[in-house]
This record gives structure tokens, C-alpha cells and sequence, in this order.
């Protein structure tokens, strides 16, 4: 095999394990913030987000953009693995 595609594909995988940690990091950080808000239920959230919203509404939005952040998450770590398993395979 050409030893650039076998430098770019380690590269990618590599660069794909960085992505993956500052995916996780951003969950982390949307969770926190989840918490945060839920407790402290600041009166300018709420109006931040215009007329006619709930605190039940914002709880079950936020918790449904956490649940598709981690599905993406998901299919990212199975693609860096394959990736990974990909550019190992490809040096010996």
C-alpha cells in the first residue's frame, strides 16, 4: 500500500481520537449546565426563550439534544475505532 494514504489515514484516526475527547468534554459541559440551570431555574431563561415555555418543556428539550449528542457520539467512537483498526492493520 502507498505509505501517505498509511501516514494520512494514521493521521485521521489520530485527529478522530481528539474530536472524540472534545465530543465527550461538550457533553460533560451540556450536562453541567442541565443541572445548573434545573436547580437554580433562572427567571431570564425563560424569557430568553420567548413567551409560552416551561421549565418542564426546557428539562425534556434539553435532555432530548443530550440524547442526539450522544448518538452522534456513538457512531463518531465506532468510525475512529474502524478507522484505528484501519491504519494498524494497513502498518504491518
Amino acid at each position: 500500500m502507498n505509505d501517505s494514504f498509511e501516514k494520512r489515514l494514521g493521521a485521521l484516526a489520530a485527529t478522530g481520537w481528539v474530536v472524540l475527547a472534545i465530543n465527550l468534554l461538550f457533553i460533560v459541559f451540556l450536562w453541567g449546565i442541565y443541572l445548573i440551570f434545573m436547580k437554580i431555574q433562572p427567571g431570564w431563561v425563560l424569557s430568553f426563550c420567548g413567551p409560552n415555555v416551561s421549565w418542564s418543556f426546557l428539562q425534556e428539550m434539553m435532555l432530548w439534544i443530550i440524547a442526539a449528542c450522544k448518538v452522534c457520539f456513538w457512531h463518531l467512537a465506532l468510525l475512529v475505532i474502524w478507522l484505528s483498526l484501519w491504519a494498524r492493520r494497513l502498518q504491518h
